[in-house]
C-alpha cells in the first residue's frame, strides 16, 4: 500500500502523485448508506486539515426530530440548466410527500443565474486541470477555442479558462464567494 510522505495521509491534496497542496475547487466527502452512517462519516471527515490549523468543526445535533420540523428547500428545474422532466416531477412529488407530512417545503430560487454559476464551476475546475496539462495540450485547447469562439459547451468552457492568467482566476473567485453569499442567504433560511 502506499504510504504517508512526510506525515500525510495518502488523500491530502486529491492528487495521485503525492501532492499535499489543496487544489481550488477540489471536494471529497463521505458516501452513506443512512443518516446515521453520514452523521458518523462528518464527525469523522469534517473539518479543517490539521496542518493548516488546530480549529475543529463540531456539528450541532440534529434540531428536527420529524418531517413536520423540518424545512425544505425545493429547486426542481432551471432553464438555464435542464432538467430530465422524470426527475423534476420526482421532485415535486417528494416535495408534496413532504408538505403532506407536515414539513415547511418551499420553492428555493437564490439571486443568481444558474447558468453563470455552472460556467464560473466549469471556469475555475478548467484553472486546476489546466495547471496539470502539458504545453502541447495547452496549445490544443487555446486551438480549439479559436476555432469555436461561440460554443457554450462544457468541453468549450474547459478549453477556455485553462491556462488562464491569474487575474481572471482573482475575478472569477470573487463571483464564487458573492454566490456563495447568496447560498448562505438561502440556507440561513
Amino acid at each position: 500500500g502506499h504510504k504517508p510522505t512526510f506525515g500525510y495521509l495518502p488523500m491530502i491534496g486529491h492528487s495521485l502523485t503525492g501532492a499535499v497542496a489543496p487544489t481550488d475547487i477540489s471536494a471529497i466527502g463521505p458516501l452513506a448508506r443512512s443518516a446515521d452512517d453520514l452523521e458518523l462519516a462528518l464527525r469523522v471527515l469534517g473539518g479543517p486539515d490539521s496542518a493548516d490549523t488546530a480549529l475543529r468543526s463540531i456539528l450541532p445535533p440534529l434540531r428536527a426530530q420529524s418531517l413536520s420540523e423540518m424545512r425544505v428547500a425545493v429547486w426542481a428545474e432551471d432553464p438555464a440548466t435542464p432538467t430530465d422532466p422524470e426527475i423534476s416531477g420526482s421532485i415535486r412529488e417528494l416535495a408534496a410527500f413532504l408538505r403532506r407530512r407536515g414539513t415547511r417545503v418551499r420553492e428555493a430560487r437564490p439571486a443568481f443565474d444558474a447558468g453563470e454559476a455552472y460556467e464560473l464551476f466549469l471556469a475555475l475546475v478548467a484553472a486546476v486541470i489546466g495547471a496539470r496539462l502539458t504545453p502541447e495540450q495547452l496549445a490544443d485547447a487555446q486551438a480549439r477555442s479559436a476555432a469555436n469562439p461561440g460554443d457554450r459547451s462544457a468541453d468549450a468552457i474547459l478549453d477556455r479558462n485553462y491556462g488562464m492568467p491569474h487575474s481572471r482566476w482573482l475575478a472569477l473567485n470573487e463571483r464564487r464567494h458573492q454566490i456563495r453569499r447568496v447560498w448562505q442567504a438561502v440556507f440561513d433560511d
